[in-house]
């Protein structure tokens, strides 16, 4: 029996589970459909390019493109990024997390907080099996109105010390420092990984090979949504 508590996590579960079987997967993007009826190819709209010196694959589906390019405010966007870090089961099948932090279909997932997007709803509409009613749906909150800087890869997401994601993602290697979250939802601190072998060069941003940075934690019990004196509005996220 489900917990009270954990309905609202294990409900975002299910759907984005669901949407898995529904379409949004690597093994059924074989069998999108055009206007037409006909099979759609994959390697018409399923592009694979480098970024940051890593392999990375991109959607460029008509619909879900001009949804990214509305979220981000980035008109030149090239296509939607595909999650290439983690397992057989997160790689491939997911919006890559630094771009799509909050779309319910990141490889990761946010739980109650996750966001149904018009971006991954009009991804499973392009696959030619289903028509979406876009009216409850709305946009990412994560890189709204960022612009293309922000909106694509091609640069580390900390260079010297400095974030490049200015409001999102923290360089602040003091864990005794603490901050609101990105989206004001609550506060604590940012935080950095210690691996027991040598992270990939694409994913050190500090001295050591070992470490990684986090965003700031959005602790929800502290109220951030008015205003924020602190050092600066970030919230827990992995780089890697």
């Amino acid at each position: 029996m489900v917990k009270e508590e954990n309905y609202e996590d294990m409900l975002a579960t299910a759907v984005h589970e669901v949407f898995h079987g529904l379409g949004f997967s690597s093994w059924l993007f074989d069998d999108f459909r055009d206007e037409s009826g006909n099979v759609r190819n994959k390697d018409s709209w399923l592009k694979t390019s480098t970024e940051n010196g890593a392999a990375i694959q991109k959607v460029s589906l008509a619909a879900p493109l001009g949804y990214a390019r509305e979220t981000f405010g980035c008109d030149s966007l090239d296509g939607v990024a595909i999650e290439n870090i983690g397992g057989s089961g997160t790689a491939g099948s997911h919006w890559k997390k630094l771009f799509y932090f909050d779309d319910f279909m990141n490889g990761v997932g946010m739980g109650e907080s996750a966001i149904y997007t018009k971006l991954t709803f009009s991804m499973l509409e392009a696959s030619g099996w289903y028509q979406i009613n876009y009216e409850p749906l709305g946009l990412q909150l994560w890189g709204r109105g960022k612009g293309c800087t922000f909106a694509t890869g091609n640069k580390k997401c900390i260079s010297n010390g400095v974030s490049q994601m200015e409001g999102h993602v923290c360089s602040e290697t003091n864990s005794n420092i603490m901050s609101c979250s990105w989206d004001k939802a609550g506060w604590g601190p940012c935080s950095v990984s210690t691996y027991s072998s040598s992270l990939s060069s694409n994913y050190q941003y500090f001295s050591s090979k070992f470490e990684s940075v986090h965003t700031f934690y959005g602790y929800k019990f502290a109220e951030c949504s008015y205003s924020c004196s602190m050092t600066s509005s970030e919230t827990d996220f992995n780089l890697i």
